[in-house]
């Protein structure tokens, strides 16, 4: 578990990424309750989820563009398709809403990845290059 100080040192792109994953580990133990006919853990689970989807769309950003818009829309839409789930006892649905969120998670965790290498690469170049001038000869 983070502690406060470790999550006010994380970046925004960190602490979506442990958002999503968050989001999916609530999602399994929803659905491993459910099939147990634990179904008080499986609602809290699900509150959690719907709680973590809540953040997530709250988080976006729509200048980014029709991305954001989007996002918004499955978000809304799994946390309704869940909160559906327990007034139902239709537990099954949490594994679609499962499989709807995951490849968005990957795509994240690529994108967050991706621009974490990049920041990584030009902070270096622009180290060696303080480097250089820095240098006394």
């Amino acid at each position: 578990m983070l502690t406060n100080e470790a999550l006010y040192q994380k970046t925004p792109q960190q602490l979506t990424t442990l958002l999503y994953e968050a989001l999916l580990e609530r999602l399994t133990e929803a659905e491993e309750a459910a099939e147990a006919k634990n179904y008080a853990a499986a609602s809290k689970n699900i509150q959690k989820a719907v709680d973590i989807l809540t953040r997530l769309g709250s988080g976006l950003n729509y200048e980014a563009g029709i991305v954001a818009d989007q996002l918004e829309q499955v978000y809304n839409y799994a946390a309704d398709e869940l909160v559906r789930a327990v007034y139902s006892g239709n537990y099954e649905v949490i594994g679609a809403v499962r499989e709807l969120l995951q490849p968005v998670a990957q795509a994240w965790n690529k994108a967050a990845s991706t621009s974490a290498a990049r920041t990584t690469a030009g902070q270096r170049t622009q180290t060696q290059a303080y480097d250089k001038l820095s240098m006394y000869e």
